[in-house]
């Protein structure tokens, strides 16, 4: 019985040697309160010591660096630690760090947050805006890179009499001119970046007024005929396309040639009788006539024809 109270009270000795050191006892030991680390950063968490109102800090120091602590995270998908108080940051997110002694009187924790800082900003160049036309439009700006932590957008003009712009980076055309939007963006680790955006506000394009009665006309646009409505005292244009032609008026048909009346066919007229030539004579079979200035009977000269 004696000998197992001599072995506690040799133990609890060594115990309290591990706490003190020239007479020196550890009472307490604290961490930071809170880190921030980005993605894939490591940090040593130091760790204070604190014993006696009386003690010397190399007293402290030399009791301390006999004083062995257990490391554990509360979540090592976001952070892990060694046996030396070194942090690892693996994903996005919280874990708690805690620091303690093997018999767990001494205890200290603190909180690590990972995250993905901001480096840049992505937005247009120049935007046009025209009165009366397109007179809003979105930024559409985007932080670099998406996945930065808790990343926020904030946007300022210089010349408010040209464009506003909203929270949203809906950017309003005010009236023609140039003007500058600045887009912050601000995120994990106190990061942050920013870029300019140049505003052209154009004026409102001119617009004919109609008046009058109105008529349907087909005219040509680039190629394929297209029915519009026109009005009476205005012109009419579409897209930029030119005024269509008035129309012009139909030919007429020629008349049609006149159907000439039929003629009667011609009466037969009986056949007429050679006047014979002076000196001739007729009276043969059919009324020949024998020419005369003849002297033979066959011309009908002096000879006489008898029937």
């Amino acid at each position: 019985m004696k000998s197992k109270k001599c072995v506690a009270a040799i133990m609890a000795v060594a115990f309290a040697l591990c706490f003190t050191a020239c007479g020196v006892q550890i009472t307490s030991i604290t961490l930071p309160e809170s880190v921030e680390l980005e993605v894939g950063a490591n940090e040593v968490l130091t760790v204070e010591y604190a014993a006696g109102e009386d003690a010397a800090e190399d007293a402290v120091a030399e009791a301390a660096s006999k004083l062995a602590l257990v490391w554990t995270s509360s979540d090592e998908a976001v952070a892990i630690v060694d046996a030396e108080g070194a942090v690892t940051a693996v994903a996005p997110g919280e874990a708690e760090i805690t620091a303690a002694s093997e018999d767990g009187k001494l205890t200290a924790s603190c909180r690590v947050t990972v995250g993905v800082s901001v480096t840049g900003v992505d937005a247009l160049e120049t935007l046009e805006l025209q009165i009366g036309d397109i007179e809003t439009a979105e930024l559409g700006a985007v932080i670099l890179p998406e996945t930065a932590t808790g990343a926020t957008l904030t946007y300022e003009t210089n010349d408010k009499a040209v464009a506003t712009v909203g929270a949203d980076g809906t950017v309003t055309a005010v009236s023609a001119g140039e003007c500058e939007i600045t887009i912050k963006a601000a995120g994990f680790g106190a990061s942050s970046a920013e870029t300019t955006v140049k505003v052209v506000v154009k004026e409102a394009a001119v617009k004919q007024a109609a008046t009058g009665s109105t008529s349907n006309n087909n005219y040509s646009n680039k190629g394929s005929s297209k029915n519009v409505t026109t009005a009476t005292g205005g012109n009419t244009s579409s897209g930029g396309n030119t005024t269509p032609p008035a129309p012009t008026q139909p030919t007429p048909a020629p008349a049609p040639d006149p159907t000439p009346a039929p003629q009667p066919d011609p009466v037969p007229q009986p056949p007429q009788l050679e006047t014979p030539p002076e000196g001739g004579a007729a009276g043969l079979p059919g009324n020949t006539v024998i020419p005369g200035g003849g002297s033979d009977e066959n011309n009908g000269g002096d000879a006489e024809i008898v029937e």
